[in-house]
């Protein structure tokens, strides 16, 4: 029987426990002491650290892209919240994980994932792709045969896949997200205004004034750096409105390559049912009805796509039938 599941992502990691739900979502970082590495916080707990000073604190992201770039970081970090939840690496090593990766993963990245989940203490790992699971956790049923077409934009990488309950049909993993478009809008603020921004306050203008719609007026007031002096600067919507709609014309291109992968008729099918949005980055303001439009189709969010993925593998470890249709054959 599975345990649990884990979506462990880029900007985010996500646990699901068999029998209680979704138990954790706290970002996917860790606050090291610079000069000894000794691990001050983990998380929720290193995000508000480094909302003051960062003299003489190292970040580490231990996932970059949708893909495992420190193994004894995100073994570090996993572990902690394990922990946190209530599992001890002694508990964890009699259990059984399911593991979200990207549509595509090869055998390294597996392995490497695999690594990870063995010296965070899990017993067993086994591993479906992103946009199964982000489909089941929209309420695709194990016994629907129809074809879906779904996009998972996550804040390192992004997944599009033609699918059905019995799996991709066409699809893939881009090493874009929405954590590309912080990084535009840092580069435009300071082109436009001449202030350099940190990363945290660009998500905070991606999140509450990133916009689709023309002739968007919001604004809002964040902390940078004129030269080496801090600062806060009022950036409305229509300086970043070009990294924003740059963001969403590569996702409207990639879009139609994996469609134009398939035979017409599945294609004209799945358009006329409409596209599955889910992940973080699909919260995005005016994305759905810039998909609509570009692609002349229906573009459909989830109430909370941000959590799609974790609770398709919540449902796949709490059902036999969904599990066998989501796991990877290793």
């Amino acid at each position: 029987m599975m345990h649990l599941a884990v979506d462990l992502g880029t900007s985010f990691t996500k646990i699901y426990l068999a029998g209680s739900g979704i138990v954790l979502a706290e970002p996917s970082c860790l606050v090291l002491a610079a000069g000894t590495g000794r691990v001050l916080a983990v998380g929720s707990e290193a995000q508000s650290l480094l909302a003051g000073s960062r003299e003489l604190l190292t970040v580490v992201r231990p996932v970059l892209e949708g893909e495992i770039a420190d193994e004894e970081a995100a073994a570090a970090m996993l572990s902690h919240f394990l922990r946190k939840v209530g599992i001890p690496p002694r508990r964890g090593h009699g259990m059984e994980a399911l593991l979200s990766v990207h549509c595509g993963a090869s055998d390294e990245s597996l392995a490497r994932f695999r690594r990870v989940a063995e010296k965070s203490g899990i017993g067993i790992a086994r591993f479906a792709e992103a946009p199964m699971l982000a489909a089941f956790g929209q309420g695709l049923e194990p016994d629907d045969e129809r074809p879906v077409f779904a996009a998972e934009i996550g804040g390192g990488s992004t997944n599009i896949a033609a699918l059905s309950a019995r799996g991709i049909r066409q699809g893939v993993g881009l090493t874009l997200g929405s954590e590309n478009l912080d990084a535009g809008i840092i580069a435009a603020v300071s082109e436009k205004l001449g202030v350099r921004l940190r990363r945290q306050e660009a998500a905070r203008l991606k999140e509450t004034v990133g916009s689709l719609y023309t002739g968007d007026n919001a604004s809002l007031a964040v902390a940078g750096y004129a030269g080496e002096r801090p600062c806060t600067v009022t950036v409305p919507a229509a300086d970043i409105a070009a990294p924003v709609r740059l963001f969403a014309d590569r996702l409207v291109q990639y879009i139609r390559l994996v469609l134009q992968k398939l035979p017409q008729e599945e294609a004209s099918f799945m358009l006329a049912r409409g596209i599955r949005l889910s992940g973080g980055g699909a919260r995005l303001t005016g994305l759905a009805d810039y998909f609509s439009a570009a692609l002349g189709t229906r573009a459909q969010l989830s109430d909370r796509p941000q959590y799609a993925v974790i609770a398709g593998a919540g449902r796949a470890i709490e059902n036999a039938d969904i599990l066998r249709l989501v796991c990877l054959e290793e």
